[in-house]
């Protein structure tokens, strides 16, 4: 336990003020690191010098005063954690006056040094957490005995049913550090073991532990229950598929990673989001991977031959469509199970231009949208496009 100028002056300052006497505190050299009297702060404390050399209290007269440097009377204690003397704290006076203030100084100082210490393992313990599921997520650490091994010295269960979420700011805009702070403590509100790291400069991965929450959908209504503001607009969430042991933290991220693709493509025909829920601060921008499974898979074609062959319908239909209205019709067709009233409806236009752009969508791409075989076909084609294929 290192005795800095911060915790040595935090000592000094809290204890000064409830006695009328001025406080030094010293380092292992000797050197006054904390002091009601600012001028003799990084000065040598010979007196403390002894008192860490021969580890017991040392008291100086006026008559030692004169022969030892930088001290003046009083008592000077030695200050332990964990066995070990890690300083010295010392109190100014008559001998006889501070003695018991010196003995009373050191317990409390003793005290606050054990409390800074657990602080800061805490947040040590925080940090290798958050370094530990940044790399089994990411892929950088993938030796199952070594990944066995950091979680056992960290306490972590590596039974525990755990999905990843990932959440994304799209758009110019990257989050403010307050979002960020209190985005955290919203997900760590969901589970006392819940971590999460930062990926990148807009990006962050939740670490979730299921427990009793049941599916990605419980997680995300307790989630949005614990916000007191809404979220930023631009933000994603991507809950991933649920896996067993920390040998699933992997494949959790890449569902969630290829959930969150599909799902901020705007091409995707897609199911059609619930309404928001003002009082529940509910997102529609929230993807679920048991939502979207077969739209996930099926993105695994992109670059791939067999998914640039599905692609070459919808790609003819991307170039000719210039204004985005069939690309449009053909989602809200597939959202309503090719229901027309309801697809016309949605739309807001009449059957018979229902009827024309669907026959549209027929002449440019050749498909024939009552035909299963060719509905899939076309539904395929935006999962397995190539990036440079996009409109």
């Amino acid at each position: 336990m290192f005795l800095d100028q911060d915790l040595a002056q935090e000592i000094v300052d809290r204890t000064m003020g409830v006695i009328d006497f001025n406080v030094n505190v010293m380092n292992k050299r000797g050197l006054i690191v904390g002091s009601g009297d600012r001028g003799r702060v990084n000065t040598l404390h010979e007196g403390a010098l002894i008192a860490i050399t021969q580890n017991r209290k040392v008291t100086i007269d006026r008559a030692s005063s004169r022969t030892l440097r930088g001290v003046q009377p009083g008592v000077n204690l030695p200050l332990h954690h964990q066995g070990e003397v890690i300083g010295v704290v010392g109190i100014t006076g008559e001998p006889n006056n501070v003695e018991i203030c010196g003995e009373l100084l050191k317990v409390m100082a003793e005290m606050m040094v054990e409390q800074a210490s657990s602080l800061e393992h805490s947040r040590w313990q925080l940090r290798e957490r958050e370094e530990f599921f940044t790399r089994v997520v990411t892929g950088e650490l993938d030796d199952a005995e070594q990944v066995a091994e950091w979680a056992h010295d960290l306490g972590i269960d590596p039974n525990v049913n755990r999905v990843v979420a990932l959440f994304r700011w799209v758009g110019d805009s990257n989050p403010e550090s307050e979002e960020l702070n209190r985005l955290q403590r919203t997900v760590t509100t969901l589970d006392p073991g819940a971590f999460v790291p930062r990926v990148g400069p807009s990006e962050l991965v939740a670490v979730i532990p299921v427990g009793s929450a049941g599916t990605s959908q419980d997680l995300s209504t307790r989630f949005f229950a614990q916000l007191s503001t809404p979220l930023n607009d631009n933000l994603r969430i991507a809950f991933g598929a649920q896996f067993e042991s920390l040998a699933g933290l992997r494949p959790s991220y890449l569902t969630a990673y290829e959930t969150m693709e599909v799902g901020c493509s705007t091409s995707f025909a897609g199911p059609e989001p619930e309404p928001a829920d003002p009082s529940s601060n509910l997102l529609s921008n929230v993807y679920h991977y048991s939502d979207l499974e077969v739209a996930v898979l099926l993105s695994g074609l992109r670059g791939d031959w067999r998914g640039d062959r599905l692609a070459m319908p919808w790609r003819r239909l991307v170039e000719a469509d210039t204004n985005g209205e069939l690309v449009a019709t053909f989602n809200s067709y597939v959202a309503h199970f090719g229901d027309r009233k309801r697809c016309a409806e949605a739309l807001h236009i009449h059957r018979n231009t229902l009827r024309y752009r669907l026959d549209r969508i027929t002449n440019l791409t050749g498909l024939e949208l009552s035909k299963l075989p060719d509905l899939l076909k076309l539904y395929i084609g935006p999962l397995v496009d190539t990036p440079g294929h996009e409109r």
